[in-house]
């Protein structure tokens, strides 16, 4: 939903913290997943799943390992401070 959006919080503009966006990435992935479950309409999902399965397999393969590599490299990052 658009009023989903309006607090977002304000980053550098020449500077990128990761760790910050990361975190509002997955809150806002939260949120459109939320909104998705509570919606009855699900045609459209079905309809995108089916057509763009040549490649969206791979990709939900890769966020996961992303993820996975994240939480691994920052666990490591905190071990050496």
């Amino acid at each position: 939903k658009p009023s989903d959006l309006k607090q977002l919080p304000v980053f550098e503009k020449n500077q990128v913290d990761y760790v910050k966006a990361s975190i509002l990435k997955q809150k806002l992935f939260d949120l459109a997943y939320k909104n998705f479950c509570s919606s009855s309409d699900k045609d459209g999902y079905e309809s995108f799943t089916t057509k763009q399965k040549y490649w969206l397999d791979d990709f939900a393969l890769f966020v996961d390992e992303n993820a996975h590599f994240f939480v691994i490299r920052n666990v490591f990052e905190f071990m050496w401070y």
